[in-house]
């Protein structure tokens, strides 16, 4: 994953976390690069996943993924 680089606590276990996620009592939301292992996960526990276009630092056109319970009050049509 691009965190290793990045963040201090980059190795964790991600099925953990949307295992954790999914049974938080309120609505969550989580960002993560879109990736296939990504979007298994997201449609395992049953979360809402949308694309969202995105710009590294440097610029780079890229593609993420919004995860959450209920993606009910993203707009439609995202800018990007």
């Amino acid at each position: 994953m691009a965190g290793k680089r990045l963040y201090r606590y980059s190795d964790i276990d991600h099925e953990e976390l949307f295992d954790l996620a999914s049974k938080a009592a309120g609505n969550v939301l989580i960002t993560y690069d879109n990736a296939p292992e990504i979007r298994y996960l997201a449609a395992k526990y049953q979360f809402e996943a949308r694309l969202i276009s995105m710009k590294t630092t440097h610029h780079r056109a890229k593609t993420e993924i919004l995860i959450g319970k209920s993606l009910a009050w993203l707009p439609t049509s995202l800018p990007g």
